[in-house]
């Protein structure tokens, strides 16, 4: 089930989400990055969510490490999906890999 979000829900949104509206250079490194970690080191016991779509995906929600950098299957679907604003020094750690 697919709700429209107002404008004043995407402002909240995008303030807790970041986005980048341009092209990320080495987007697809990063996602390379990203999917090339199968095993989290814990799994929450509820779905992961877009909060852009509001809807709830089949996949629990998932977080990884590598190198003192943390993220979620979350991070990753928001960075695919809407250019999720990274950290710049983990964006740097992946590109000089």
């Amino acid at each position: 089930m697919r709700v429209d979000v107002s404008q004043i829900e995407l402002n909240q949104l995008n303030r807790r989400f970041p986005r980048t509206p341009t092209p990320i250079p080495g987007k697809d490194k990063i996602l390379t990055f990203f999917k090339s970690f199968t095993h989290p080191i814990a799994v929450a016991g509820m779905s992961l969510y877009d909060p852009i779509t509001r809807e709830y995906l089949e996949d629990a929600v998932e977080a990884y490490e590598h190198d003192g950098f943390y993220w979620t299957n979350e991070d990753v679907l928001l960075f695919e999906k809407y250019n999720l604003q990274l950290d710049q020094s983990f964006i740097d750690y992946v590109l000089n890999r």
